[in-house]
């Protein structure tokens, strides 16, 4: 029998997941689910349960997560936990045994500006406890605030505009472009640009401000160039047009 109100399953960037044959709700009672208690046509035996507790550890505070539980033979749940007192906490029960489950987790900060989500499968065992964690990716909203971020948690890069200078040349043409963009947590890596484009060719299209040489060719083109950001987990991407002949 294990019992853990309140305490903390993960540390800055992760949820914990603690899968019993049985627990009391007891004190945790900020839980909203569909059915919170449901044996699924087996004896008592042939069920667990699944306590949340979450404690962010981050100037990333989440006031409430939805959470959606997957499983073998059609099985579904979905359902609210809410924060007291800064801690996010509840008790799903009568989650049949078996293996191949997954919950997804999907919460956001109380300002609204950073949204994060995460998944991880695991198995119901019968008169056994396993310990899941969740790994959490947060995206900043853009012109939305900030957040201090660290750990396994990320935010991802944000591309914020590109240029060309000219924005039309003749067939075979040059043309020198720009990114900018901006990480709020700097990492894991330093953002890195990648260019494409869907005629014609670049200089250097690792780089942040390559030459792009226009297609040869006798009529009018319009040629779709986009750069692409990353900072080794997640990217985000802008495109421009470029009119060449």
């Amino acid at each position: 029998m294990t019992r853990s109100c309140g305490n903390r399953f993960w540390g800055n960037t992760a949820m914990g997941l603690l899968v019993a044959s049985s627990l009391a709700l007891g004190g945790c009672s900020n839980l909203q689910s569909d059915a919170a208690s449901t044996d699924f046509g087996g004896s008592g035996n042939e069920v667990g349960s699944i306590h949340l507790a979450l404690t962010s550890g981050t100037d990333v505070q989440i006031s409430s997560a939805t959470y959606a539980l997957t499983g073998p033979a059609m099985y579904s749940r979905t359902g609210t936990v809410s924060s007291t007192g800064g801690v996010l906490s509840g008790l799903i029960g009568g989650i049949p045994a078996g293996t191949g489950y997954s919950v997804t987790l999907d919460g956001s900060a109380t300002d609204g500006s950073v949204t994060c989500m995460g998944s991880a499968a695991f198995d119901i065992e019968a008169h056994a406890t396993t310990s899941v964690v969740v790994p959490l990716v947060c995206r900043e909203a853009i012109n939305a605030g900030s957040a201090s971020v660290t750990d396994t948690t990320n935010i991802c890069p944000v591309v914020d505009g590109v240029a060309a200078t000219p924005t039309a040349a003749a067939s075979g043409g040059v043309v020198a472009l720009t990114g900018t963009a901006h990480d709020k947590d700097n990492g894991p890596s330093p953002v890195a640009y990648q260019w494409t484009a869907t005629a014609g060719t670049f200089d250097n299209a690792g780089t942040q401000n390559p030459n792009f040489t226009c297609p040869k060719t006798t009529t009018s083109t319009a040629v779709t160039v986009t750069v692409t950001v990353t900072d080794g987990v997640c990217t985000d991407s802008m495109d421009l047009t470029v009119t060449c002949g």
